[in-house]
């Protein structure tokens, strides 16, 4: 239904689908003084529109969201976590909301353990789902994709795949396949890293 950005590939789908979608002012500001209004209007935009769920993504909508819920009419609001608290901002108010979350997703073992830990989310509300992927056909076979990349049926590959930004840590990430590479050479194997 809504979004605290602009619009995107969602709205896009959402257009397609002719299924309705807003734009939602971020309502969690930097005053204090203007940001108990802001969320205050954001619960009662919320009710306008009586939902029957909020899906909130990531920290800030999932504290906003859970911290209004119960005034919103909704029978259901999640608390969905992808990270382990980059975005988080220290609130006196998490743990309202997370006692006030139905649900609390992760998409992982790790980000559930983040939750119980140091959100300090209650352990029975916790699910994991995982990120869902959707793998199109492939273009080549294993040795046609070797041939393309020049590389021998000998040579051990390793491919990343993720999002590349500094969040990710692949400076580290680097720094393994370097030890990884050194030792392999040693080994009279080569060793090719493809990230991206």
């Amino acid at each position: 239904w809504g979004t605290m950005g602009g619009p995107g590939r969602v709205a896009a789908v959402c257009d397609e689908y002719e299924i309705p979608w807003r734009i939602v002012p971020q309502p969690w500001v930097s005053q204090r003084s203007k940001r108990l209004a802001g969320v205050i209007g954001f619960a009662r935009r919320l009710r306008s529109v009586r939902p029957d769920v909020i899906l909130p993504y990531m920290w800030l909508p999932s504290l906003i969201c859970n911290l209004v819920f119960p005034y919103t009419g909704a029978k259901l609001c999640l608390w969905n976590q992808r990270d382990h608290g980059l975005t988080r901002i220290a609130s006196r108010l998490e743990p309202r909301a997370l006692s006030n979350a139905r649900f609390l997703i992760a998409n992982s073992q790790y980000i559930a353990n983040y939750l119980i830990t140091d959100l300090g989310a209650d352990p029975r509300k916790v699910r994991i789902v995982r990120n869902g992927v959707e793998l199109a056909a492939p273009e080549l076979d294993r040795a046609g994709w070797r041939r393309m990349l020049g590389l021998s049926e000998s040579c051990f590959t390793a491919c990343m795949v993720g999002n590349l930004h500094q969040d990710k840590d692949h400076v580290t990430l680097l720094q393994a396949w370097k030890i990884v590479l050194d030792r392999t050479r040693s080994a009279n194997n080569p060793v090719l890293l493809i990230a991206g």
